[in-house]
């Protein structure tokens, strides 16, 4: 092999090494962006572990939330989908509010009840067993409210 040709090959070769280096060295910035992502997602997961999804954790803390309320549609899709969170449609106030299956039910749960003792419940339980009612998962009988056959499907 001549000298010119040796040259040409050595430098070809160093011209594919310098290019593989470069590919390297981008699959490796893209590995530590990946690993980053992933350590972000995780911490957002023990984060919802610990002390539980912060949509879920806001219904928990006010009982209900309009749905115009709440931002991430997404969110909330996802907790309707895992089952945890039910939609309320108050066609007569023309609202609808996400609450969770355990609010209800341990609402549910404490019926019958005088409506003097209901008129104690903390204003947000209060209003809550007021569409309960309207939707017919509570009747006013005798001057209690009682759970309907309907409100058999929060029991838990």
């Amino acid at each position: 092999m001549r000298d010119d040709e040796c040259a040409r090959r050595l430098k070809e070769l160093e011209e594919r090494i310098e290019a593989l280096e470069g590919l390297v060295n981008l699959a490796l910035e893209e590995l530590r962006d990946i690993r980053s992502l992933l350590e972000q997602r995780g911490s957002a997961a023990r984060a919802r572990d610990e002390g539980g999804h912060p949509l879920l954790r806001a219904i928990e803390e006010r009982k209900f939330l309009d749905t115009k309320e709440i931002r991430s549609k997404s969110a909330l899709r996802g907790l309707i989908e895992r089952g945890v969170v039910v939609l309320l449609r108050d066609e007569g106030a023309n609202r609808e509010i996400a609450t969770t299956k355990k609010i209800v039910s341990d609402l549910l749960s404490r019926l019958p009840l005088d409506v003097g003792e209901a008129e104690r419940l903390g204003e947000r339980e209060y209003e809550l067993l007021e569409i309960l009612n309207r939707l017919g998962y509570v009747i006013k009988k005798d001057n209690k409210y009682v759970a309907t056959q309907l409100a058999d499907e929060f029991k838990t």
